[in-house]
């Protein structure tokens, strides 16, 4: 896997510059597979997309 692997073109607008004050107010945005559809919702909500034998895994790195 190669860094390039993961360069795509993305409005500059659509990118966040600063977190949400209220961090479990931003938003989630959920891919069905077996559906085939997008889900946008608060991430408080994380919670109900989950299953007993799921995994949370955080990623804390930050963009270059």
């Amino acid at each position: 896997m190669k860094l390039t692997d993961f360069k795509y073109s993305i409005s500059e607008n659509l990118i966040a510059q600063y977190p949400a004050e209220e961090r479990d107010k931003s938003r989630l945005m959920v891919l069905d597979r077996e559906k085939k559809s997008i889900e946008i919702c608060k991430f408080s909500d994380i919670k109900d997309y989950f299953r007993e034998a799921d995994c949370l895994v955080l990623n804390e790195t930050l963009v270059f």
